[in-house]
């Protein structure tokens, strides 16, 4: 008797809580997952982000870089260039020193023939260097710098024209008080004039173009 009161007496056994929302439970998991895949697509996204920042800085660095180099190269084509025609330009001092500039030609000793002819060759050398040294700053730039240094070019094809006529003329020992004489004379004049004032302008541009750069 006492057993059965005490079941009687006893609490009723508790009734699992029921959501106040009233979903169901697989709303509740459908809802789980779709947060989980939104934090999941912002990680995504973020990531993504940063990949593409890092992407372009390096793309930025890159254009630095190959801009830095561009530079290097164009400076170094003008003091190749600017090296070269000096050199071809002291070519001449060296004939002057070498050819009879009298009036009245005279015949060239043995080691004035032998030095003439070390030069004619020196002098080719020299021009085909600058030569090539003028025409890759013509490809460089900018076009003020590429159009004097054809200029330059086409001076010291004039001036290498001229010391060959005066050298032969000074081996064939033809006057130069004539009017062929006097002819070669302008020549070589003109040629000088204009490379000392081509290079003094190509100096003068290679010195602004750097300053930009």
């Amino acid at each position: 008797m006492n057993s059965i009161w005490t079941l009687l007496a006893a609490p009723a056994p508790a009734v699992p809580a029921v959501p106040a929302t009233g979903a169901p439970w697989w709303g509740v998991a459908l809802g789980t997952a779709a947060g989980a895949l939104i934090t999941g697509g912002f990680l995504i996204w973020s990531k993504y982000r940063e990949q593409k920042a890092a992407l372009d800085l390096a793309k930025v660095q890159a254009h630095l870089d190959v801009s830095k180099w561009h530079r290097t190269e164009r400076r170094t084509s003008y003091a190749n260039c600017l090296i070269s025609y000096e050199k071809f330009r002291d070519m001449v001092a060296a004939f002057t020193r070498v050819i009879p500039w009298q009036p009245v030609p005279q015949a060239l000793t043995a080691e004035q023939e032998v030095e003439l002819t070390r030069l004619l060759v020196k002098l080719e050398k020299r021009f085909e260097d600058s030569y090539e040294k003028c025409q890759v700053v013509r490809l460089e730039g900018p076009p003020a710098l590429a159009h004097t240094a054809k200029s330059m070019a086409l001076a010291a094809d004039s001036f290498r024209a001229a010391a060959k006529d005066q050298a032969q003329a000074a081996k064939d020992l033809l006057s130069t008080q004539d009017e062929r004489g006097r002819e070669r004379q302008r020549a070589w004049d003109h040629a000088v004039t204009e490379m000392d004032a081509f290079l003094e302008e190509f100096i003068g541009l290679v010195q602004q173009t750097v300053a930009v750069d």
